[in-house]
C-alpha cells in the first residue's frame, strides 16, 4: 500500500496504472471493468443457455457471439467514457501519454467487421446477434447503476458492497 489516500493497494505510484484512481475518481478502471463484465456474462450466459434449450445451438451460439460482440463495444465504450471524465476531474499531467484520437476509428471499423461476419456467418439468426448485444447492454447497465451510488455526490466513502 502506498499509504496515499485514494490509491489502491499495489499502485506502483504511476497514476496511468488501471489500479489506480482515474483523476481523483472513487472508481477504478480495474473495479468498474470487472463489474461490467461479471454483470454482462450473469446476464448472456442464462440466455445463451435458455436460447440452447429452445431453439438449438445454433441460435445459442448466435447470442453467445452477439453477447461477446456487445461486451465488446461497450468495454471499449465505457473505457473512452471512463478516460474522459478521469481527465476532466484531475489536472492535466504532462508525462502521461495521451490517447490518440486517430485509433478511434480503427476500433469501431474492427466491431463493423466482426458484426458484418458474424451476420454473413449465421444468415439464418440476426436476431440472436441482437439479443446477444442486448443482454451486454443489460450487463453494462447494471454495472453503471452498481457504480453510480459510489460517482454521486451524495453518498458517503464507503457505499460499496463488493
Amino acid at each position: 500500500m502506498t499509504g496515499e489516500p485514494g490509491r489502491a493497494a499495489g499502485a506502483d505510484g504511476d497514476a496511468s496504472t488501471p489500479t489506480a484512481p482515474v483523476g481523483g475518481l472513487p472508481v477504478t478502471w480495474d473495479l468498474w471493468r470487472r463489474r461490467v463484465y461479471l454483470w454482462s456474462l450473469t446476464c448472456v450466459i442464462p440466455g445463451v443457455l435458455l436460447t440452447w434449450a429452445l431453439w438449438g445451438q445454433q441460435a445459442a451460439l448466435s447470442v453467445l457471439l452477439g453477447g461477446g460482440l456487445g461486451l465488446f463495444n461497450l468495454q471499449l465504450l465505457g473505457g473512452a467514457v471512463f478516460r474522459m471524465v478521469g481527465s476532466l476531474a484531475a489536472e492535466p499531467n504532462p508525462s502521461a501519454s495521451p490517447v490518440s484520437p486517430a485509433a478511434a476509428p480503427f476500433r469501431w471499423v474492427g466491431t463493423a467487421l466482426a458484426t458484418a461476419a458474424i451476420l454473413w456467418y449465421m444468415a439464418g439468426q440476426p436476431e440472436g446477434l441482437a439479443a446477444g448485444f442486448s443482454l451486454a447492454l443489460m450487463g453494462f447497465i447494471a454495472a453503471a447503476a452498481q457504480t453510480s451510488a459510489q460517482l454521486s455526490p451524495n453518498s458517503g466513502p464507503s457505499s460499496d458492497q463488493d
